[in-house]
């Protein structure tokens, strides 16, 4: 459960990563 939630959130912000993106 704690990976596939991992993945949601790491898919959610890399989609979200071109509109917000606090490392550049």
């Amino acid at each position: 459960a704690t990976l596939l939630l991992g993945i949601s959130l790491e898919l959610i912000y890399l989609n979200h990563g071109r509109f917000y993106n606090p490392w550049i």
